[in-house]
Formats: C-alpha cells, structure tokens, sequence
C-alpha cells in the first residue's frame, strides 16, 4: 500500500526504547510500505487503521511520487429518505434525516444490493421515532443511570429521570439489512463527554445500552 498523505501511526504496547527505535527508524518524510488492516472505531473516535507490520521504505523513484485516487463512489437516492453519500471503503452510505424534533446522521451499514433493505429498516425507525425514542431511553436509563449516579455524578447534584434523559441527545443511526441497528448519543456531559451508544434490531427492540469513546 502507498499512502501519499499524512500517516499517523499509534504504536501501543511498547516500552520506551522500542518506542524511541521505531521512532528513529522511520523519521518524518519518509515514504514507507505497511501492510494494514482497515479497523472502523465508534461515533465519536476518530477513524482508524491498524498497522500489522512495518515494512521498510521505498526506495523505488516511481512508486515514492506515486498517488493513488480516492474511489467516487456513486451516490445512493431512497424515495424519502433521500441522498445517501459514501466517501471511503471503510465508511458506510451517510445521509441525514429528522428525529422527532432534531437532523440526526443515518447510516446504511452493508452492501451495495443491500442499501435498499437497509433504507427501509431506516424508514421504519424514523416512522416510528416516538415510540423507538421511549425504548431507547427506557434502555439507557435501566442501563447506565445507576453508574452514573454511583460513579460518574461525582458530587454534581443529583437529577430526576426526566432531567437526565433530556440531556441525553440522539446523534446517529447505523442500519444494517438484517434488521439490526446501533444508534449514538450525546451525552450531555453526564459522563465527561463520552458517547453513548445501544445496540438493538427491529425485531427484538433495544438490547443495550454502554459508554464509548
């Protein structure tokens, strides 16, 4: 793989001369050759890859000035939901529809002969936001009020049900074929910022509810 941009690369695990080797070893400006893994991370962190190994720089003219053009990819059209856009390989189709009374960001998370399926369980989320947006906050409050209110409160006055779920803001939804669907919350700074996301499916309701990134 040749990467023409900035690369970042997070190295955990390593103690502090290896650290200070790898580091010397491959020095800003160089063009390298690395062998990844493409690894999506949650709402709310940023995207990600996984290096697997380093394997040493280029040293072929060609290949060190050689750019390779992002895909264009062809935008998707649902009859109501309307545009859907993908802009890398490891991202799914993006668009944007209303939530009860806010735009939130919908995701179509599968295949190209799945984007129609995935519309349509989509569609059926936002039909019925205010029945889905009673479970969903029926789940996060069963879920994670208790460990806010015995570990992250943190001396910070005590609040109602009402009051601590309408801190809790609806931000994403990504929709998979089968039915399935994570969706991601603004927190309300009830838990320093942290994202919020529960996982559920049509069929079944929300299942859970937990803090990420």
């Amino acid at each position: 793989m040749i990467q023409a941009s900035e690369l970042r690369v997070t190295a955990g695990g390593l103690d502090r001369p290896s650290a200070h080797s790898l580091l010397h070893a491959y020095a800003t400006g160089m063009t390298i050759r690395v062998l990844v893994n493409g690894e999506s991370l949650a709402e709310g962190r940023n995207s990600n890859v996984l290096v697997v190994a380093l394997a040493g720089e280029i040293d072929d003219p060609e290949l060190r000035v050689a750019e390779i053009p992002a895909p264009d990819y062809m935008p998707f059209e649902h009859k109501s939901l309307g545009i859907f856009v993908k802009t890398s390989e490891a991202l799914p189709y993006a668009g944007k529809a209303v939530w009860r009374d806010h735009e939130i960001k919908i995701r179509l998370d599968g295949e190209l002969a799945e984007l129609g399926l995935c519309a349509t369980q989509a569609e059926n989320l936002i039909d019925r936001a205010h029945l889905w947006q009673a479970e969903f906050e029926d789940r996060i409050f069963a879920d994670l009020f208790k460990l806010w209110d015995e570990v992250w409160r943190e001396g910070r006055q005590s609040l109602s049900r009402s009051e601590w779920l309408g801190r809790i803001i609806l931000k994403s939804i990504s929709v998979y074929a089968s039915g399935e669907f994570l969706a991601y919350f603004n927190d309300g700074d009830l838990f320093f910022g942290h994202t919020i996301e529960l996982t559920g499916s049509m069929a079944e309701g929300a299942h859970t509810a937990r803090i990420v990134g």
